[in-house]
């Protein structure tokens, strides 16, 4: 006999694979830090944010300042990929490849490239 969580995890498990065969595609997972934290040893959110006020020069005060200033981690994100862009486009020009310095480019690149190494 069956428990109510295997029931539901069934259930769940039926509901997932109709919604992959009418829709002909692969679902797009999301999943919280938790699991990032657990299994791949990465930072959180605010970890992250941290982690890269320390490595732009144009980022003067403590990640505290900013939390202090912000309400949401969205928008100090949003403060720090201005201030990489500002040093990318001037003493931290060598940092970057070439090609991300082109008008298409998204500018919140610089900041993103950095998280991403």
């Amino acid at each position: 006999m069956a428990t109510l969580f295997e029931e539901y995890q069934n259930k769940i498990i039926d509901d997932i694979s109709t919604c992959i065969e009418e829709m002909s595609c692969q679902p797009i997972l999301f999943v919280g830090t938790g699991i990032s934290k657990r299994y791949c040893n990465s930072p959180s959110w605010h970890e992250l944010l941290d982690i890269m006020s320390k490595s732009c020069p144009k980022i003067t005060k403590e990640y505290a300042y900013y939390q202090q200033f912000y309400d949401e981690p969205t928008q100090i994100s949003d403060a720090f990929a201005d201030s990489f862009r500002e040093w990318a486009w001037g003493d931290g020009r060598k940092e970057f490849d070439d090609s991300l310095f082109n008008p298409t480019v998204p500018s919140e690149i610089y900041f993103k490239q950095k998280i991403a190494e």
